[in-house]
């Protein structure tokens, strides 16, 4: 009879029929890498078909066998029913109303194939059963003929997967740098529907945080994406996240912290535009690498949870050239500081603050190190090599569980400092460096500095306003540097304030004019941050790097009408510092301390131990702190503050190696009392010859941590 070979004629059209379907609907999901593939994936499905008619023959023939041939013609028909698969791979179109999706056709083709198929099959079973019966034995050809076409499906199937899983090996997943709008993060760059692993270690229970954002040019409004998360256990569940993006910042998925096994230490996470189907997802399967789109995707970071957190909220805010005699709330009798000395009344007023150096950019390097500048090496202007071993604040803060940001202004045109690549942005989630310009037209106003000047502080405090807006709801540390008041200049946003109608205003009015300018825009910024929730749990510390001196030279302190500049003076060291910490009472601290001090300061409001020594106390102890010492210059100069003294001196020394440059002055000591008194600036080094030779001997020995100093050439003096 011609009956059983037209059947197995029918069963292979069938099958290749069907296996190129399934590989024309795979290579439409990216599932096929290449040509190769594409070919082994259409042999396995049509293995697979063809293992489960046989399948079905060899049950029949060893449940119902028979000598007619009326089942095999019905199998014959049965296969035949494939032909309805074929308008479909050749590129037909259905008449389709306009609301059906285009996606609906597929279904079409193979629902006719499936009814024609199903009605045979029903036909060859009932025709089994009515005919006469004959021997069970032809049933294991058909049963060996069975295990052949499995096999066959194995093998091409597992080629294709192999081919499928090797065509993700290039998929870069490296953090790098990216640029993402003003500011600067470590991100990753991941294709669709290419793997990336992550790193779960050390989440300890916590929430997982991922970010994702599209590339600029990329983002459409409402748009999302499916995130596929598979943990590196053999029987963990596969999740599939949406992700609405946000098309002006970060989407953010929150993953719970039970949601993934506490035993994974690694996931492998994949996004697409399309929602993979729940059995693609459970069977381990990634569409192949083909598409060139791209997304960012921060993280994985994991917040603390805000009931451990001892504070869950931590701003430091350093203002460049905002010196103590120039605020309200340490006597000034000018009103330049109305909002500092509203915060003033609720905070910690540390009277006798000092910096380490006039220099906004090294004293920020100290508050994350809490190392001085010579140990740190970022001073006058000069980048240093920070010791390897050295941890900065940042990075303690994120180990703990805290999201990390600062927005430094350290790009300014022409004299960078504090910018990504400097080393500052190690433990930063978010590093701001823009520099607010402003651009001006026509002729300059008195005073000012040239065609691009500073835009103004509301623009750097707009950005963290927003960047808290988005993140206060998680432990966070946020580090500000607001340079606008660095170098006196006057601008038309400032009003005439203090300059009142001057054609040439002095330095000290204009300045005085612009701290008003910026004490306004730190107030909206406080009355800002103050709406978001739980804002008042957070703490905020708010201090000068340095102040100006503007002294006239020679003329005394009562004669203020120099250029203001950065010096080792008691203008220029004296600082305002206020610290307002949930639970402690407002109060006047008189006790002398330095800036160097904040940084253990801080590490105790979030509950951290200090990671390296550092010469500063907690400011939060009532202890003696060493005397404050700064430094700038170069050869070196450094300035030592007790209760009653300020002594500077000229070391002659290199503050990069310790070399010697030139011969080391005496040194000359000032009465501060005098000084604040409005009383001319005596020295009084030709009276107490012996005092300043006791300094000497003091900063001497401070040298000594940081370089091999000769005491006897150092100390001696001319």
């Amino acid at each position: 009879m011609l009956i059983g070979p037209l059947y197995i004629l029918s069963l292979g059209l069938s099958a290749g029929l069907v296996g190129v379907l399934g590989r024309h609907v795979l290579a439409g999901l990216g599932y096929v890498p290449g040509f190769s593939a594409g070919l082994m994936l259409a042999a396995g499905i049509a293995c697979g078909f063809a293992a489960l008619q046989l399948l079905y023959v060899a049950l029949l023939r060893l449940l119902k066998p028979t000598h007619s041939g009326v089942p095999w013609f019905a199998e014959t028909l049965s296969n035949a029913g494939a032909a309805f698969l074929v308008p479909y791979l050749l590129g037909m179109d259905l008449p389709l109303p306009p609301r059906v999706p285009e996606k609906l056709e597929v279904f079409l083709f193979v629902g006719a194939f499936a009814v024609v198929h199903g009605f045979f099959k029903l036909v060859s079973f009932f025709g089994a059963t009515k005919a006469r019966p004959s021997e069970r034995v032809a049933s294991l050809i058909w049963f060996a003929a069975c295990g052949f076409a499995v096999l066959g499906c194995v093998l091409a199937m597992g080629t294709w997967h192999q081919a499928l899983t090797a065509s993700h090996a290039a998929a870069r997943s490296a953090e790098e740098m990216v640029h993402v709008g003003k500011a600067c993060i470590t991100a990753r760059r991941v294709r669709e529907n290419a793997f990336t692993t992550i790193d779960l270690t050390g989440r300890q229970g916590n929430d997982v945080l991922l970010g994702w954002l599209a590339p600029e040019g990329d983002r459409e409004k409402g748009r999302e994406v499916y995130v596929t998360l598979r943990p590196d256990l053999p029987d963990a569940a596969v999740r599939q996240e949406v992700v609405p993006l946000d098309r002006d910042g970060w989407a953010i998925l929150r993953l719970a912290g039970d949601s993934l096994p506490m035993e994974a230490e690694r996931c492998t996470v994949m996004w697409s535009t399309e929602r993979q189907p729940a059995w693609v997802t459970e069977m381990g399967l990634q569409p192949a690498e083909e598409s060139e789109r791209e997304m960012l995707l921060w993280g994985p970071r994991f917040p603390l949870p805000r009931d451990r957190a001892k504070t869950p909220g931590i701003i430091v805010l350093l203002v460049e050239g905002l010196g103590a005699e120039q605020v309200g709330f340490q006597g000034y009798n000018r009103k330049t500081t109305p909002r500092l000395d509203a915060f003033a009344d609720r905070a910690l007023v540390f009277e006798n603050a000092y910096t380490m150096a006039p220099e906004g950019a090294a004293v920020v390097w100290s508050v994350m190190t809490g190392l001085s500048p010579l140990a740190h090496g970022y001073l006058n202007g000069h980048r240093g090599v920070l010791p390897e071993e050295v941890v900065m604040l940042a990075e303690v803060f994120r180990r703990r569980g805290y999201l990390t940001a600062a927005f430094t202004e350290g790009e300014e045109p022409g004299e960078p400092d504090l910018y990504w690549g400097g080393g500052l942005e190690r433990g930063f989630d978010w590093f701001d460096p823009a520099y607010p310009v402003e651009r001006t037209r026509g002729k300059l106003r008195p005073g000012a500095a040239g065609p691009r000047r500073h835009g103004g502080s509301r623009h750097t405090l707009n950005r963290a306003r927003a960047w808290a807006q988005a993140h206060g709801g998680d432990p966070f540390l946020m580090a500000i540097r607001l340079s606008e008041l660095r170098t006196p200049v006057a601008r038309g946003r400032y009003g005439r304030g203090y300059m009142g109608q001057q054609v040439n205003p002095r330095a000290i009015d204009i300045h005085d004019t612009a701290i008003r300018n910026v004490d306004e825009q730190i107030g909206r910024f406080l009355d800002e941050i103050a709406k978001i929730p739980d804002s008042e749990r957070w703490s905020i510390l708010i201090a000068g790097t340095h102040g100006l001196d503007f002294t006239e030279p020679g003329r005394g302190t009562w004669r203020r009408d120099g250029p203001g500049i950065p010096a080792l003076s008691e203008s220029g060291l004296h600082v305002p510092l206020l610290l307002r910490v949930p639970g402690k009472k407002a109060a006047r601290r008189p006790e002398m301390v330095s800036l160097d001090s904040l940084m253990p300061t801080i590490l105790d409001l979030g509950g951290v131990e200090l990671p390296q020594a550092t010469r500063g106390r907690n400011l939060l102890e009532r202890h003696f702190a060493a005397d404050p010492v700064a430094v700038t210059g170069s050869p070196l100069k450094i300035a030592l503050r007790s209760r009653k003294w300020l002594f500077t001196w000229n070391t002659g020394l290199n503050p990069r190696n310790g070399e010697r440059l030139g011969a080391p002055g005496q040194g000359v000591v000032f009465d501060v009392e005098r000084y604040r008194a409005n009383l001319a600036q005596i020295p009084q080094v030709t009276h107490s010859k012996g005092l300043a030779a006791t300094f000497r001997g003091r900063l001497t020995e401070y040298l000594g941590a940081f370089f091999e100093v000769d005491n006897r050439t150092v100390v001696k003096g001319p």
